[in-house]
């Protein structure tokens, strides 16, 4: 499968650059574990501001990618990068609600800044999102769960709350023994849990 993967959003060119390279280096050892049939592209992020229109051009900017360089099998977000991975799947069955996802699974880690951002755009309110919105059905795609034990507070919230935006069945959650960080070597037994329930969400992905 080829998973398109983006990192936690930073605020200038010099942290964007850190923090895609620091997730390309810790999810070695997790991308080794899911085997060589899985090729995974990382994509620095645009400059972030967090308001309700920089988040509109982060999707329109991943749309555009995706145009140009997809199609894509999934989709892989660490921190901010899974927050508006999953609301960009969001905001796609609102504007085509007639029309298959982009991705057939997504792999989400330490998931935060997940906002209902119609609302956000209407009323200046950046509500968390916890349900879908209004007239929305729930995503029916897999998803692979996945945060640490000592991860921020807003972060562990956000991800037992959001598993919620995703059909019964098709969430598969670890929790690691780590912070607000990938798996990796050092987090003894994280590489191997997280790759146990990502496999999951791939060979369900495959069924639908």
């Amino acid at each position: 499968m080829r998973f398109l993967c983006l990192h936690g959003l930073g605020t200038n060119s010099k942290v964007r650059q850190t923090q895609n390279s620091t997730t390309v280096h810790w999810t070695a050892a997790l991308r080794n574990e899911l085997g060589p049939d899985h090729t995974f592209e990382f994509v620095e992020g645009s400059y972030y501001h967090p308001d309700a229109r920089s988040y509109m051009r982060a999707f329109q900017l991943l749309e555009a990618y995706i145009d140009a360089n997809g199609p894509f099998d999934g989709i892989f977000g660490f921190s901010q990068g899974a927050g508006i991975s999953l609301m960009y799947l969001i905001r796609h069955t609102h504007l085509h609600p007639d029309t298959p996802l982009p991705f057939k699974l997504a792999i989400l880690f330490s998931r935060i800044g997940v906002r209902d951002v119609g609302r956000w755009v209407k009323t200046g309110e950046a509500v968390p999102l916890s349900s879908m919105p209004p007239g929305l059905d729930k995503l029916k795609l897999p998803v692979a769960s996945i945060w640490g034990k000592d991860d921020w507070p807003t972060a562990k919230l956000e991800a037992a709350t959001t598993e919620a935006l995703v059909s019964e069945g098709f969430v598969w959650s670890f929790v690691h023994a780590g912070g607000h960080e990938t798996p990796c070597p050092r987090i003894e037994g994280s590489v191997a849990g997280a790759a146990k329930v990502i496999k999951r969400a791939i060979a369900q992905s495959s069924l639908i």
